[in-house]
């Protein structure tokens, strides 16, 4: 008797009690086996595999038909730290501007932004057309803490002739040297 009420014989099975085999049509020696761990297993050492096409023309890799690989966003382009330092003491609320402008053809990966000063300051970084940059972070350092830094879990995507802007503003009572770098990589 079944445990349902239907057309078919259901019963319910214990583990063991029914076994599936997945083999070759012509050679039911040829089995996939299940492991301990539910893995499927097949002998390779029984198999006959001559080699394992990958490449982009489904021959075999060869030293004239190489597997490409890229690895992700490193130094593919070329690395960009544009440092600055005021030329000339900052005086109160007045501000310095690092400016990067992204070649034309290349997209500009930004990664990080450093700045730093002797007192109190703000750091705006601004992306964008030129004379039409938008504010996407602000940092303070203070007289204790001087130092800010901003590195991007992803990257920023800053197209060709658009700028990164780092706007260092004067904070402090007195004038003093601002400095900021911008680091990413262009493709």
């Amino acid at each position: 008797m079944s445990d349902y009420n239907s057309s078919l014989p259901v019963r319910t099975e214990t583990n063991g009690d029914e076994v599936v085999r997945i083999c070759d049509k012509t050679t039911n020696t040829q089995v996939l086996t299940i492991n301990a761990n539910g893995r499927a297993e097949v002998d390779i050492a029984q198999q006959s595999i001559g080699s394992v096409k990958v490449s982009k023309d489904n021959n075999a890799n060869t030293e004239l038909n190489p597997i490409w690989v890229s690895v992700g966003q490193g130094a593919s382009g070329g690395e960009v730290c544009q440092y600055r330092a005021s030329p000339i003491p900052v005086i109160k609320l007045g501000s310095d501007t690092n400016t990067y402008l992204v070649p034309g053809g290349k997209t500009f990966l930004l990664k990080q932004i450093t700045a730093s000063a002797s007192g109190k300051g703000k750091y705006e970084v601004k992306v964008g057309v030129p004379l039409s940059e938008a504010t996407i972070w602000t940092g303070f350092g203070s007289s204790s803490d001087n130092n800010v830094s901003w590195t991007l879990a992803q990257p920023i995507e800053v197209p060709a002739t658009q700028n990164v802007l780092v706007v260092a503003t004067n904070l402090d009572n007195a004038a003093m040297d601002m400095y900021s770098t911008i680091i990413g990589v262009n493709i």
